[in-house]
């Protein structure tokens, strides 16, 4: 817990009260009690850990590690910044990088070239619950410009993100941030953090 910062590995917001520490291997699986087996999660991405459908791929155990690994490593880095009263100290990051992104004071090259409204998309949804909605096709007739402006962006940051295997299609309107997404995020908030000292 300590070295996670009492994070989820997953999701990575400050929870720290209603944290689990799943076995990585279960132990029902021959998973042991070793640090090495267990990760912290919230509720409700041990949740997601447990589930099972048909559409989607469970998460694996090196992905679990490589997750905790990389939320260690932060923690360790000091690329988190400390907890506020009044806001998780993951939005404050966020807000901190996407002002560094949107103003360009520093000019991150990324190697997917994903415009800087997809990156904001991303960034978003990892800062969130993983996903995003696509609200283009439900737009009402009390609908303003700016709605079909900023639901027009939102739709050309998804399908950017989805062609880069960035987002994936899950149903409705819901797309979700791939491992892969979670991975250029972090890769993001880390060349930004560095860029930004």
């Amino acid at each position: 817990m300590v070295k996670c910062g009492r994070r989820c590995c997953i999701c990575r917001r400050f929870d720290p009260l209603h944290l689990h520490v799943h076995h990585i291997v279960e132990q029902a699986e021959g998973g042991t009690d070793e640090i090495d087996n267990l990760i912290p999660v919230c509720l409700t991405c041990h949740s997601d850990v447990h589930t099972h459908t048909k559409l989607t791929r469970r998460f694996t155990a090196n992905e679990l590690k490589g997750h905790k690994a990389v939320l260690i490593e932060m923690v360790a880095n000091g690329t988190l910044l400390p907890i506020d009263k009044e806001k998780d100290n993951a939005d404050i990051l966020i807000d901190n990088l996407m002002a560094i992104l949107l103003e360009k004071k520093v000019n991150i090259e990324i190697d997917e070239g994903i415009p800087p409204h997809a990156v904001k998309l991303l960034i978003d949804a990892v800062k969130g619950d993983g996903t995003v909605c696509d609200m283009s096709d439900v737009l009402t007739s009390g609908t303003t410009i700016d709605d079909i402006r900023s639901t027009g962006e939102i739709k050309d940051a998804i399908d950017n993100l989805e062609s880069n295997g960035l987002m994936a299609y899950m149903t409705g309107i819901v797309y979700r941030v791939t491992h892969k997404g979670f991975l250029l995020a972090d890769k993001i908030i880390a060349l930004a953090d560095e860029k930004s000292l």
